[in-house]
């Protein structure tokens, strides 16, 4: 394509990743695209490059690396798990382990709220 011209230029940039969503049925049901693109918006991952594959099974994007976990588990989220919530307990935080772990994870409480949203 160079060779005739229909690309002008070829830039690299490093520290991406790419995040797709595959199935059968998206070609068929409308709105897949968007439920994927809002996820990733509102987990805060900024997409650098969307495309689709000829057949409709696959939409790709490209995001910032550091945010490839978080746009895995927004996605995932957005079509599995979406009226999921998680509760945690902890038991016997008492004792001396239990303590130093409810220590910890109050010391991550802003770290973990961001990365897992």
């Amino acid at each position: 394509e160079m060779s005739r011209s229909t690309i002008g230029s070829i830039s690299l940039l490093e520290g991406m990743s790419i995040v797709a969503i595959v199935g059968e049925g998206m070609a068929m049901n409308s709105g897949v695209s968007a439920t994927f693109m809002s996820s990733l918006s509102r987990a805060n991952v900024n997409i650098r490059l969307i495309a689709q594959g000829s057949s409709e099974r696959q939409v790709a994007v490209v995001v910032d690396a550091n945010d490839a976990s978080r746009a895995l588990r927004a996605a995932h989220m957005a079509f599995t798990l979406s009226e999921t919530e998680v509760s945690v307990a902890i038991l016997g935080s008492t004792g001396y382990v239990g303590s130093a772990l409810v220590k910890q994870m109050a010391a991550q409480k802003e770290l973990l709220a961001e990365k897992l949203g």
